[in-house]
């Protein structure tokens, strides 16, 4: 099968923006195989973000008295809708999305933990840790840069929302600088990170191709060889062999007389044959 490229007009070009390949069926072809590549992280990190609420809900009421009668519900929601992602699985045959889907899920439950520690007036530092924990679930997954920069602006817009109606008398620079960092930082090794998957997948496809163009070449002057040489000979050249000769120590050579070239012989000269 060769090369996905649009009549070498794109080959392995990609958009500045989105690192979108510019040829669609090339991008067509990464997604699929993103997401056959990606199928087992997208399981797992749905699964673990069911377990670790679930444990989130046992452990927030002992931590704290304000969310008692709020944390198990809320924490029973969020592995719902974890185990609700793992189910659709199999809907989720490209990579775009799987990442979706977990860009929404890491969204949403960023969202709930900014709602959850500023109700229990938790917000300077817990609220920081919890969504570097959500921030490095996603660099394992490998999310894609496009979702990685939605899911951290809206986790983003959420913490400035959550500090603007903060009351305590604790500073939140220190939280938000933290934040902020991290994002960032995360958001470049991501970028990084699919840029250089893309370019290494291109140049796979290349070196496939490549491959098979050098297999088909070696085939026609194979076919080639063998028609104007013996088989064996062939195999001698293809095993390095250059210079073929072979040594009999004593040979027996027939010679038999041409009757059909004696007989036009005679015919054209009029004697016999020797």
């Amino acid at each position: 099968m060769p090369v996905i490229v649009d009549d070498g007009r794109f080959g392995g070009e990609m958009e500045r923006l989105s690192l979108r390949f510019l040829d669609p069926r090339l991008e067509e072809r990464f997604q699929l195989s993103g997401g056959r590549e990606g199928r087992n992280g997208f399981m797992f990190a749905a699964g673990a973000s069911a377990v670790l609420w679930l444990v989130a809900g046992w452990l927030l009421p002992q931590g704290t008295a304000a969310l008692a009668f709020l944390a198990w519900p809320v924490a029973v929601t969020m592995a719902a809708i974890s185990a609700v992602c793992v189910l659709a699985t199999p809907w989720a045959a490209t990579m775009d999305r799987q990442h979706g889907v977990l860009s929404l899920l890491t969204s949403a439950s960023g969202l709930v933990i900014l709602g959850l520690v500023a109700a229990a007036d938790y917000l300077p530092g817990y609220a920081v840790s919890a969504i570097m924990v959500l921030f490095a679930y996603g660099f394992v997954s490998r999310t894609r840069f496009v979702f990685a920069a939605l899911r951290t602006a809206v986790i983003g817009a959420g913490f400035i929302l959550v500090a603007a109606n903060y009351a305590g008398s604790a500073n939140l620079a220190l939280d938000a600088f933290f934040l902020g960092a991290m994002a960032v930082g995360s958001l470049i090794a991501l970028r990084l990170l699919e840029r250089g998957r893309r370019i290494l997948f291109y140049q796979q496809l290349v070196i496939a191709e490549q491959a098979r163009a050098l297999e088909l070449e070696k085939d026609k002057s194979d076919r080639l060889l063998l028609n104007v040489l013996p088989e064996p000979i062939v195999q001698r050249l293809r095993q390095g062999e250059t210079t073929i000769a072979d040594d009999y120590p004593s040979v027996t050579v027939l010679f038999r007389r041409l009757h059909v070239a004696c007989r036009w012989a005679l015919g054209a000269g009029g004697g016999r044959p020797a």
